[in-house]
């Protein structure tokens, strides 16, 4: 069955029926019945649960359904990457094309419920450890050649759609001086980025923007948090 974009509310009274359990049943069919399924995110590009009670001894499984394209980029790092590093990493249990050819599953252990928080040292001390690893020996391995190309023309094109993207709100009539004012402002720091050498520079800034976005701390397992 599939989980489409029309059902992304539906109520499952059947675990067995759930998209996510069907999906999981036909790679592991010897643990297929979920004690409970958590929804940590559901929207129209994704959907992501917690399959309690499937994985090895009772332990719980992570069930994302994503767009192809991404889910793709995430099987190459869970599954030929992560596992090659002297890191520790959250097992992949496996790839599955939904019937939707838009979209895939993906299954990884279950980092748990603490979530990353830039704020708390002993979280920023071990994703420092765990990246550091993480960039310094996967840069040579094959399988990173295989991942999409994150160089410095991917930022740059990345600033240029922001950039555009603001100045399409400078006719906003809602917009009062102040406001429009930092917006100007924005756009005058993204033409001094658009420089060349600048956004060689600045690549490291835009890699520390999307962390603090994303919960890097997902591929850590909590175990590795002091």
């Amino acid at each position: 069955m599939s989980l489409s974009l029309s059902a992304t509310n539906q109520t499952w009274t059947n675990p067995l029926e759930h998209p996510a359990v069907q999906a999981w049943s036909k790679l592991h069919p010897g643990r297929v019945s979920p004690e409970t399924i958590e929804t940590l995110k559901r929207n129209k590009k994704s959907a992501i649960y917690r399959l309690t009670g499937v994985g090895p001894k009772g332990s719980a499984v992570i069930a994302k359904r994503c767009l192809t394209a991404t889910a793709l980029t995430e099987r190459i790092i869970y599954k030929d990457i992560l596992p090659c590093l002297p890191v520790p990493s959250l097992r992949y249990f496996g790839f599955l094309e939904d019937q939707e050819a838009q979209f895939c599953w993906l299954f990884i252990e279950d980092a748990g419920n603490e979530l990353y928080t830039p704020s708390e040292t002993r979280h920023c001390a071990a994703g420092a450890r765990w990246l550091a690893v993480l960039h310094t020996c996967a840069a040579c391995m094959d399988a990173a050649a295989r991942l999409p190309d994150r160089g410095s023309r991917f930022y740059l094109e990345q600033l240029r759609l922001a950039r555009d993207n603001i100045m399409k709100s400078f006719a906003n009539p809602a917009m009062n001086p102040s406001e429009l004012s930092v917006l100007k402002e924005i756009v005058a720091q993204c033409d001094f980025l658009e420089n060349k050498d600048s956004v060689g520079r600045c690549r490291g800034l835009w890699y520390m923007a999307i962390l603090r976005q994303k919960t890097f701390v997902s591929a850590i397992p909590a175990t590795e948090l002091p």
